[in-house]
This record gives C-alpha cells, sequence and structure tokens, in this order.
C-alpha cells in the first residue's frame, strides 16, 4: 500500500514539474519577441478588430 502512495506522489511531482517547465518555455518565447514583431502583431489585431466591427460584432 505505501508502495502504491509513493507512486503517486511521484506521478504528482512529475506532472507539477513537467507544467513548471511548460510554463516557464512560455515565457521564454515572450521575452525573445523583438519589437518589431509586437508591432506587427498589435497592427494585425487593430485589423482584426476594425474587420469585426465593420461587420458589426
Amino acid at each position: 500500500m505505501l508502495y502504491l502512495v509513493g507512486l503517486l506522489f511521484l506521478l504528482i511531482a512529475v506532472m507539477l514539474g513537467w507544467e513548471v517547465n511548460r510554463r516557464l518555455s512560455q515565457q521564454e518565447n515572450r521575452h525573445d519577441a523583438t519589437p518589431e514583431a509586437i508591432e506587427e502583431f498589435d497592427e494585425a489585431m487593430d485589423r482584426i478588430e476594425e474587420r469585426d466591427e465593420r461587420k458589426g460584432r
């Protein structure tokens, strides 16, 4: 029984470590963005918002 509890805790630890690693990778990707890429993204979002307003959404 204690063996199963140990395996459960190990599984939880691995899953938490995997999630933390995934989130840290996402943060690193955001910091890698250049100001030009951020500006292009903002312009694209503005165009999408304008299009949606014209469609009446």
